[in-house]
């Protein structure tokens, strides 16, 4: 690592659209991170074609660790991803989704802490939780996502695909150097999941580095997340063959 003192920088990367309504709670959670043991070098929001005030508030907050990249056209989160892991300039990348909120200080802490301590580490997944349901829709969605919960962090210890969620990820600057996401890929999670174990890095889990998000309220994004999902199995087993079905296959 090019660090001082051996303590790591660490690039905050959210890619966002039209996330006005989310982009500054989050934000406000990342800058209360207490940081002993890394240096929160830069947060850098990627607005991907955004039409409503997400920009505006992203730059109404004042601190100097803030960065906006505005993209005036919408081309999809693959692409953002890649210029993050290419432009920022920490040792480790952690990615949120801007829909989110960390749920306590030390989330980045524990999250990077196995990048920290291991050196085949290449990406870590954290612990997204959904917040209580306010429709029924929403509880259906929780009730399924809870269901999965365990598997999370017992299935092979942690090291496995159902921990590795895209609203919460970390990664070392010597697997995002090595990695790039191909463009349209529906889940990018998954992909650099599957990159991680066959570039033969470790993935690991973390419980403790928790945050929130909200579960689709309605039917049509419900469904509209579903064939996403269904799709990028699909198109994960084209690129990385049978690992893919082994590694979702439950006991």
């Amino acid at each position: 690592m090019n660090t001082k003192h051996n303590i790591p920088r660490v690039s905050v990367g959210i890619p966002a659209f039209n996330e006005e309504a989310n982009i500054v709670a989050l934000l406000r959670s990342v800058l209360d991170q207490q940081t002993p043991d890394f240096t929160l070098s830069e947060i850098i929001v990627v607005s991907d074609g955004s039409t409503d005030e997400t920009v505006a508030r992203v730059r109404a907050i004042d601190n100097p660790k803030i960065k906006i990249w505005e993209y005036k056209e919408r081309i999809g989160k693959s692409q953002h991803l890649n210029t993050i892991f290419d432009k920022t300039n920490g040792d480790i990348i952690v990615l949120f989704d801007a829909d989110v909120v960390l749920a306590h200080q030390n989330v980045l802490a524990n999250l990077i802490a196995p990048l920290t301590k291991d050196s085949t580490v290449g990406l870590v997944g954290g612990n997204p939780q959904p917040t209580k349901a306010q429709t029924f829709i929403e509880k259906g969605v929780n009730t399924t996502f809870m269901a999965y919960n365990h598997l999370r962090t017992t299935l092979k210890n942690g090291s496995n695909a159902f921990g590795c969620d895209g609203r919460i990820l970390a990664l070392s600057r010597s697997f995002a150097n090595a990695v790039t996401v191909p463009e349209n890929m529906i889940a990018n999670d998954a992909f650099l999941y599957f990159s991680c174990i066959t570039k033969e890095f470790t993935f690991r889990h973390v419980r403790e580095a928790q945050v929130w998000f909200t579960s689709p309220g309605n039917i049509k994004d419900q469904i509209r997340q579903n064939k996403r999902f269904i799709a990028s199995r699909y198109r994960l087993e084209r690129i990385f063959g049978s690992i893919v079905p082994a590694e979702y296959r439950v006991p």
